[in-house]
């Protein structure tokens, strides 16, 4: 199984993962393919800037939050319309 392989799967089983692959791998396509696929959310490239690598693990931890937040406020949200009803 390759890296890319890996990360489709773990898409299947974990979707609300964000996956970044760093990779001196030249096979360009199926990395491609699996971008566009949504199976990998970052791509760097050997070799990487330490700087960068930084710059985007922490986008990478403030989308997470922020997609977090979100599922929260979505289910508060059914929760308080739930309640709505039943006083109806």
């Amino acid at each position: 199984m390759t890296g890319v392989e890996l990360l489709r799967r773990a898409k299947r089983l974990y979707p609300d993962t964000l996956r970044l692959v760093l990779s001196g791998d030249s096979e360009l396509q199926s990395i491609t393919d699996a971008i566009n696929e949504g199976a990998i959310y970052k791509f760097l490239a050997k070799p990487w800037d330490n700087v960068q690598l930084r710059a985007q693990l922490r986008e990478a931890l403030a989308l997470t939050e922020i997609a977090d937040q979100n599922r929260r406020l979505h289910q508060e949200l059914q929760n308080a319309n739930r309640d709505l009803v039943t006083l109806t």
